[in-house]
């Protein structure tokens, strides 16, 4: 029996009350939100999603960016969409394990930046781009919604070394990337392995003879 991308996507899911990171590293995910509800102390929002099962709890940072886009009121939430994907560059302890952001969302007028907390004591930008549902159509003058640098940036570092020892090409990061958005000519173009610098083993400058060549009372 052949087995589907779904039955494969519910075959890797974690055993968890809520939308994991893990879950979503395939790919970023497109979510509707159905309803907004109170959680606990360590998580105080629940985000119903019509696209997983699960709801979604965001952390700190993703509440504040949801905040800045679509206001303090979360019942206004309802009905607008976001995209989800793994962030891999978020940390927890010091360690690198990826957490859930939104790169893009319904019901902004164009790309935001937002001041966010990168780790204690540090801040940084995050860059949501606007996501126009297949039932909307984009303002006529809207610009293309591409990668947003930094966050491309990110992605890249993470899997240059991949790249160089040739356990991932560069069609196939490229080809992840755009499932979830489209990049610039100039983006793809940086997906490459580093090139190697070679260095010309000239060998030693010949010796000069004895003497000042110069000196014309030896001539």
């Amino acid at each position: 029996m052949t087995l589907t991308a779904e039955q494969l996507q519910r075959a890797t899911q974690a055993k968890s009350d809520q939308l994991n990171s893990c879950d979503i590293m395939g790919g970023s995910l497109v979510s509707k939100i159905i309803d907004v509800k109170a959680g606990n102390s360590d998580q105080p929002v629940a985000i119903v999603i019509d696209s997983w099962p699960q709801p979604w709890k965001p952390s700190k940072t993703s509440l504040r960016v949801l905040c800045a886009c679509w206001g303090k009121d979360p019942q206004q939430w309802i009905g607008r969409y976001a995209v989800l994907y793994n962030d891999e560059t978020v940390t927890w302890g010091g360690e690198a394990i990826g957490g859930i952001r939104a790169s893009h969302l319904s019901h902004i007028d164009g790309q935001k930046k937002v001041a966010v907390n990168v780790k204690k004591g540090k801040k940084g930008i995050q860059a949501v781009e606007p996501y126009y549902p297949q039932d909307e159509s984009a303002p006529v003058n809207a610009e293309p919604v591409f990668w947003p640098d930094e966050a491309f940036a990110k992605r890249l570092a993470s899997a240059q070394p991949k790249i160089d020892s040739g356990e991932l090409t560069a069609e196939a990061f490229i080809a992840t990337l755009e499932n979830k958005a489209p990049m610039t000519a100039g983006q793809k173009a940086r997906v490459k392995p580093t090139p190697i610098v070679e260095h010309d083993d000239l060998g030693d400058p010949p010796q000069m003879e004895e003497g000042d060549p110069f000196d014309m009372a030896n001539g």
